[in-house]
């Protein structure tokens, strides 16, 4: 037996935002002059109750007659419509988008990999996330996901032209957030296996200075306006170090009498500070000349080195312009990455044939495959190494069959 009710519209006074259930909350409310809102019950022939309560879709002023005819239709139409149909439609409206699972999928990621992970990881996965995944499909709600998206994505990193790496980071934050949103019920398959990480070449040499170039953007460094262009620049070319390193480093951590840089902490994001990629500090003898520029850099106030003309610390976007400016000034490409100086570091180390894991040690590096990226620089090192082998062999005998040919050699 369905029951439906008109009754005078209503609206909350001083709603507060504590409340809810606003139907059943204690906050005051008054008459809706001419308006009304309806409340239809009924059970399914299953046996599940079914209750909706609504203000009337009509015009004020409409006498109840009227506003309760349309209800009574209403209710005609929800039961033709039958169960399974607003079920379903229950289910599309609480369907969440990639979007609205953003935060969600954030949480349920750092939660899942707490034991022993960085917050820069959690930094790195939030920006991929919203400049690529959330730009692309934030609309897209999960359960419509198809390989057609994962398709576009890939065609997208193609078009942007992406390094290996980052194009694996990309497709990696779109496969662990379906999986994340099937972990989480959201959705009740994946809608594809694998999404084809490409496999990284690690022997393709990374980019870096020559000697001219690096001399000529040190000039340029040494001519800009920045106090700390100079200091900040030379600290890459001659200790290696990371973005978030550089920016990280501290007064307290140059030992002066011993010619060192302790590296114990970078900064990642804008000021949340954790340590190195690595996981663990390292110790970096450094040339006269860096300290030398150092010490008349001078011991600022507070716990960084290197800040602004304005006494801000520096930023992932100030650095980038910085290095775009030295980079026009000195006739480079403008590209604006500071991580060339690293490259650059690691480059003169080689090419000077320093043992591959004395430049692990320095660089901070967790695995040698990536120090031996750049062991491209020593020229003639297997022609050096063959020449090792070439000691005289023993005296053959005159009775020995491979005496003639010996003796020729």
């Amino acid at each position: 037996m369905a029951t439906v009710t008109i009754r005078p519209a209503v609206k909350l006074v001083n709603h507060t935002s504590t409340c809810t259930t606003p139907r059943k909350c204690e906050c005051p409310r008054e008459f809706i002059d001419g308006k009304w809102e309806y409340d239809i019950f009924f059970e399914w022939p299953s046996g599940n109750p079914f209750r909706k309560q609504r203000r009337v879709p009509l015009p004020a002023g409409v006498p109840k007659s009227r506003a309760e005819k349309w209800a009574w239709a209403h209710y005609e139409d929800i039961v033709k419509k039958g169960e399974e149909s607003l079920l379903r439609k229950k289910e599309e409206d609480r369907a969440l988008t990639v979007a609205q699972f953003k935060d969600e999928y954030l949480r349920f990621q750092s939660r899942r990999k707490s034991t022993g992970q960085k917050g820069s990881t959690d930094y790195a996965r939030e920006g991929i996330f919203r400049n690529h995944i959330e730009e692309l499909f934030g609309e897209v709600k999960l359960k419509d996901i198809t390989v057609r998206h994962l398709i576009e994505l890939k065609e997208y990193l193609a078009e942007e032209e992406y390094a290996d790496k980052t194009r694996n980071n990309i497709l990696s934050v779109f496969s662990t957030m379906l999986k994340a949103a099937k972990a989480l019920q959201h959705i009740s398959d994946l809608p594809f296996d694998e999404v084809g990480i490409a496999k990284v070449d690690f022997t393709k040499p990374p980019p870096f200075y020559d000697e001219d170039e690096m001399n000529r953007l040190i000039t340029a460094a040494m001519k800009d306006a920045e106090r700390s262009a100079l200091p900040l620049i030379l600290t890459g070319f001659d200790a290696g170090l990371r973005d978030g390193e550089l920016r990280g480093l501290a007064p307290y951590d140059i030992k002066w009498g011993q010619k060192q840089i302790r590296v114990e902490r970078q900064v990642w994001g804008i000021d949340k500070v954790g340590t190195p990629k690595s996981g663990y500090g390292r110790t970096i003898d450094v040339p006269d000349r860096l300290l030398a520029v150092l010490k008349e850099h001078g011991k600022l106030k507070g716990d960084r080195i290197f800040v602004r003309n304005d006494g801000k610390p520096w930023t992932p976007k100030t650095i980038r312009r910085l290095m775009k400016r030295l980079q026009r000034a000195a006739g480079l490409e403008p590209k604006g990455g500071i991580h060339i100086l690293r490259h650059t570091f690691c480059t003169r180390l080689a090419s000077n044939r320093v043992d591959i894991r004395v430049i692990k040690e320095m660089a901070g590096h967790s695995d040698v495959k990536t120090t031996m990226r750049y062991l491209h620089v020593v020229k003639g090192a297997t022609a050096a190494a063959a020449a090792t082998l070439n000691t005289p062999l023993p005296k053959p005998e005159s009775g020995d069959s491979w005496a003639p040919t010996l003796q020729a050699v």
